[in-house]
């Protein structure tokens, strides 16, 4: 779910399972703010599970939050 919330930016789903999703996107949005060296892009890779996310996560989203 988290790999959908990054691609698509937004997702629809229950008030528990959102709750229980909080904690990892806030983890990989924290390991994307942090300079995109590749520790933290492989970090970033294991709880997101394509590619597309993973670059949208460091090129996009990330200094949008910063």
């Amino acid at each position: 779910m988290v790999t959908q919330l990054v691609e698509h930016e937004r997702i629809t789903t229950t008030l528990h399972k959102a709750k229980a999703l909080r904690p990892y996107a806030e983890k990989v949005l924290a390991l994307g703010k942090r300079e995109a060296n590749q520790r933290y892009i492989r970090r970033a890779q294991t709880i997101l599970t394509t590619q597309f996310a993973s670059k949208k996560l460091f090129l996009e989203l990330a200094p949008r939050f910063k």
